[in-house]
Parts: C-alpha cells; structure tokens; sequence
C-alpha cells in the first residue's frame, strides 16, 4: 500500500509536534531544462502536493534526538546510537540534501576528535 507523505508523516511522528520547513520555496529551472514547468505541474496535479520532498522536525514518542554530523536543515538518513528516557542520539548515516550552512571541515580529524565536531557548519 502506497502512503503519501503526509499520512506517513502523521503515522510517525507525535500529533501537533510536526513543524514543517521551507514551505514557501518556489520552483525555478536555472539549466533551462525543456518541459521543466510544464512537469511540474502535471507532477503538482497528480500528487495534490507543492513538493516533492517535505521536511521538518517533529517528535516520536515524545523523544527529541539530538544527531552527531548534522547540521541545521540538512535531510539526512540516520542510525540510533542511544536511547535515554526522554531523549536519544543518533549519527548521520547519509546526507540526502545538505544544509545551506554546511561547508567541507578543514581538519581531516573532524569526525573522531570532539574539537573538531563544528567545522561543518558555516
């Protein structure tokens, strides 16, 4: 059974704990692709949606997680590390949109060395 995003989205996280970002972006072609828009549109009309991705943040089971390597607006996949009482921790597994504010960390430590764990933010 095929679930749209939203109802994916309710089935998951916390009710009213939702907050979506980015809802205002509009589409543009900048490499002028031909029959980008009119794509576009038939896509729109066909899915009932503005996007194709919709990101934000939310609660689940009314846990936050706080997610080593990431950064602010990234979309990432990620692995649970630890589960505290009312909170856990997770590692990013794989950045599927990076962050506006992400740069490439100057030091080749920045992974394993607890100094270095901010070099990816702009």
């Amino acid at each position: 059974m095929k679930l749209d995003a939203r109802t994916r989205i309710s089935m998951v996280v916390d009710k009213n704990t939702f907050s979506e970002w980015d809802t205002n972006i509009e589409e543009s072609n900048p490499c002028e692709y031909p029959g980008y828009e009119e794509k576009i549109q038939n896509l729109k009309r066909k899915t009932n949606l503005d996007e194709a991705v919709i990101t934000g943040i939310g609660k689940i089971d009314g846990m936050t997680f706080f997610v080593k390597d990431a950064v602010i607006g990234d979309e990432i996949e990620a692995r649970i590390t630890k589960l505290k009482k009312n909170y856990g921790y997770a590692r990013v597994e794989q950045i599927l949109k990076s962050s506006e504010f992400r740069t490439e960390p100057k030091c080749e430590l920045h992974r394993r060395c607890g100094g270095c764990q901010i070099q990816a933010m702009a």
